[in-house]
């Protein structure tokens, strides 16, 4: 186990990691379609994900915690993992 999975509680669906809580900074982060990372990162709702400096093109941080958009985009996360 790394230092990046131990700052992290995962969710899996069927054994694919498809989102997380950071636990020093509390972000949600979730791994969707690319196209769908650009689109939530260009309209500000998103920031990338880019542990150590290495951006992640399927991952989106969301730092402000909200319960509603935040079950949406699990929802959306895990849908994506399913396919």
């Amino acid at each position: 186990m790394n230092n990046e999975t131990k700052n992290r509680e995962e969710l899996r669906y069927n054994g694919s990691f498809f989102a997380c809580a950071e636990r020093g900074t509390g972000r949600l982060v979730v791994k969707l379609h690319s196209d769908r990372v650009i689109e939530l990162i260009a309209s500000g709702d998103a920031l990338p994900f880019a542990p150590n400096g290495l951006t992640f093109r399927e991952w989106a941080a969301f730092s402000l915690p909200d319960r509603g958009e935040w079950r949406a985009l699990l929802d959306e996360a895990r849908t994506f993992a399913a396919s």
